[in-house]
């Protein structure tokens, strides 16, 4: 009863120091309100602000009501978990506006209104506006989350969303950028779904291609510049347009200087002719495909580019009859259609002859081969214009004119062999065989031959000038002609196979003299080529001429020895028959 009177004496004693430590302004060495004190020796009852249990005063007080209580007495506050040794004693809270542990400021009311966050208002409470919580999320008002740049600008955070929907922005698990829309970034490895591109600049790096993958659908489409008028100026603004031109007369299309502002290099249009009249384009300064003027008929075209310099085009025909057009090669029968007019072609090959090649790759500008045709391996390396390579077996003409459903002008056969009906002027060259017709023949006519009119005639003789009338610096032969014959040298021969000499006596065995041989004797009798030294045939008319001179003076040895022979009988008779006189 002793020790349970004094412990209670000393509770009452100590709760009396407690009101007046309170009253008289005890320190602030306790806990900050809102919190609760524990006292873990008995069962560790949690006690409400304002409550009090006395300490243990010894370790062998058993207060508890169990007893055998030997944990220290210990306080838990705000200020830290702070052990008490057994005897000590702190004063519990008494009231819930107390401010303990010796700390200043950060206590008190909240402000603002219900939800907001609150900040350091001047060591007061005070709630921010635009962020709002609910316990678990925080809400920013539209436009008041900021950020803080490098220096003193600020990143403010504005939402476009003015529906009831709800959008969610993730931000990818990586260190990245996020791209602005006025800026200009890189895309790696992006898909587009269904973009929409305002006037798009697509650049490839040089080196690179652009790759697509799948199909392209959808239409790109060209504005179109229609002009009606029969002159017009092309426009820098026509850069990837069509412009058409349509006028039943001429139209005369001028084009700026390649170089000039808004006609640099890479610069291009499309021009199409719809109308009757013919259009004609007229660079200024500049060339166009290296002549001064292009021409366009009746639905005829051009994509035309610029070089910085001069322009160069890529044209197109009217759409083939009943076909539409084709693409190369046509694979069906097709129509070019285009009507000529003052110094303008219907089709104008404008360029010049390939002469860089070999015989195998300097092809004709124009050339008609047939499919199945071999390759020809022997073209003109000085350039061919129009050339042709027929299939091996082909018996047709490749050349035959006409006139108004007349008779064939002219045809060129299988074998190169030309007829020629109605010539009347002009040169002609054949390696084979050449009929002419309406030409005046003799009976068994071997000699063509060309008078002094230029009219080609056939005739029995030869057609040799012998006439005086011709011939000047006339003098007679000097020379030993029965020596220079005796130095010819007749041979038998056959010509060597040749395609080009059809005639079927080429083959058989002749007779004759080789132009070498002549031309050593006497080059005055012999026909050189081109180089005046290589002998290539003789003049028979003068081998004639030596023969003749040959037999004359065999005749006057003949005559002298006739001569000597008879005097020399007449001496034998003499003296045989006649009797000598001593």
């Amino acid at each position: 009863m002793k020790k349970l009177a004094r412990t209670t004496a000393l509770a009452f004693g100590l709760a009396a120091a407690f009101l007046s430590a309170t009253l008289l302004g005890a320190p602030a060495a306790h806990a900050q309100a809102g919190t609760s004190i524990v006292v873990s020796a008995c069962n560790g009852e949690t006690l409400p602000a304002g409550s009090f249990q006395y300490p243990r005063m010894a370790a062998n007080d058993n207060h508890c009501e169990g007893g055998g209580a030997t944990d220290p007495f210990k306080v838990v506050t705000t200020c830290g978990l702070e052990s008490l040794t057994v005897g000590s004693f702190q004063y519990p809270r008494m009231d819930t506006t107390d401010k303990g542990c010796g700390a200043s400021g950060g206590g008190g009311t909240p402000g603002g209104s219900n939800t907001q966050l609150q900040y350091n208002n001047s060591t007061a409470f005070g709630g921010i506006t635009g962020a709002t919580s609910n316990g678990t999320t925080v809400t920013f008002a539209n436009s008041d989350l900021l950020m803080t740049g490098s220096s003193t600008g600020v990143t403010t955070f504005t939402s476009a969303n003015a529906g009831a929907s709800n959008f969610t922005i993730t931000v990818p698990a990586a260190t990245d950028t996020l791209v602005d829309l006025a800026g200009t970034q890189t895309l790696t490895n992006k898909t587009l779904t269904s973009p929409t591109l305002t006037t798009p600049a697509l650049g490839v790096a040089t080196g690179t291609s652009l790759a697509v993958t799948g199909a392209l659908s959808g239409l790109i489409a060209v504005p179109i510049n229609a002009q009606s008028s029969t002159t017009y100026t092309v426009l820098s603004s026509d850069q990837g347009k069509l412009v058409t031109t349509s006028n039943a007369g001429s139209i005369a299309i001028t084009l700026p200087q390649a170089g000039t502002t808004g006609f640099l290099t890479g610069w291009s249009t499309t021009l199409e002719n719809i109308g009757a009249g013919t259009a004609t384009i007229t660079p200024t300064t500049s060339t166009i495909d290296g002549a001064a003027t292009a021409v366009l008929s009746t639905n005829s075209g051009a994509a035309i580019f610029s070089d910085g310099t001069n322009y160069f085009t890529f044209r197109g025909f009217q759409a083939a009859s009943g076909a539409g057009g084709c693409s190369t090669p046509c694979s069906s029968a097709q129509t070019i259609s285009a009507n000529g007019a003052a110094s303008a072609p219907s089709i104008l090959f404008s360029g010049t002859a390939y002469t860089g090649g070999t015989g195998t790759t300097n092809f004709p500008q124009l050339l008609f081969q047939p499919g199945g045709t071999t390759a020809e391996t022997n073209w003109n390396t000085a350039g061919t214009i129009i050339g042709m390579n027929l299939a091996s077996g082909f018996t047709g003409l490749p050349i035959d004119i006409h006139i108004a459903n007349g008779a064939a002008l002219m045809s060129l056969n299988q074998y190169g062999g030309l007829t020629v009906n109605g010539l009347a002027s002009g040169t002609l060259a054949a390696t084979s065989t050449v009929t002419l017709s309406g030409v005046t023949t003799g009976s068994n006519a071997d000699f063509l031959c060309l008078t002094s009119g230029g009219v080609v005639t056939l005739q029995t003789s030869a057609c040799t000038i012998s006439s005086l009338r011709f011939k000047k610096d006339v003098q007679f032969y000097k020379g030993d002609a029965l020596a220079e014959i005796d130095r010819l040298t007749p041979i038998t021969f056959r010509f060597k196979d040749g395609a080009s000499n059809i005639d079927p006596n080429a083959r058989s065995l002749q007779l004759g003299l080789p132009a070498e041989n002549i031309a050593a004797v006497d080059p005055r009798m012999a026909v050189y080529e081109n180089d005046m030294k290589t002998p290539k045939s003789y003049r028979q008319e003068s081998v004639i001429a030596l023969l003749v001179k040959g037999i004359q003076e065999q005749q006057r040895e003949i005559e002298v020895l006739r001569r000597q022979v008879a005097n020399d009988n007449a001496a034998l008779y003499e003296a045989r028959y006649i009797p000598q006189v001593h």
